[in-house]
């Protein structure tokens, strides 16, 4: 890909627009999901967290979860936030969702060029259904992480095909 040939917007908007365009992302995120996080777990949440109550040590966590499937991580979370509140459980999912979002927005907007469509782009992916319930369901924490840290990967690849330099192409792996 030839970078020249981006339609970009001056460099002195970058900032302040994107802020701007990060700030409205997230409080739209948070008006979505914000009638969502006083409410209890939903579907496999419920008997994961029965799974991990169970455990005596962190130590059980290197296992298989509810389902008898090796999910490590997953085991992590709940482990983590067994004691909490309906809040801290939503405010962990909903935080990696916003983190999820915001790398969307800074990959597009570093693809795209433009703030605008960047934004459009971000909104269109954070507002459908599907991601929506990954907002508040702590199940679906896997897949925001997982997101963010693909978009990370990405932009440090183009980073480094920009940039050739730089060590950034280690990174994206």
């Amino acid at each position: 890909m030839n970078h020249s040939n981006r339609a970009s917007e001056p460099p002195t908007s970058f900032v302040s627009k994107d802020i701007g365009c990060i700030a409205l992302l997230l409080a739209v995120i948070f008006a979505i999901s914000w009638p969502g996080m006083q409410s209890p777990l939903v579907f496999d949440d419920v008997e994961q967290m029965e799974h991990v109550e169970s455990f005596d040590s962190w130590h059980e966590c290197i296992g298989v979860d509810c389902y008898d499937l090796f999910r490590p991580f997953k085991n992590f979370a709940y482990h983590a936030l067994r004691d909490s509140t309906a809040i801290v459980r939503h405010g962990f999912t909903l935080s990696l969702f916003m983190l999820a979002a915001c790398a969307v927005y800074l990959l597009l907007r570093r693809l795209l060029g433009t703030s605008g469509w960047a934004l459009t782009g971000a909104m269109l992916w954070a507002t459908s259904p599907t991601h929506v319930s990954s907002a508040i369901w702590l199940s679906a924490f896997n897949i925001s992480l997982s997101l963010a840290l693909a978009c990370a990967c990405i932009t440090c690849h183009d980073l480094s095909r920009q940039r050739p330099g730089r060590q950034l192409g280690w990174s994206a792996l």
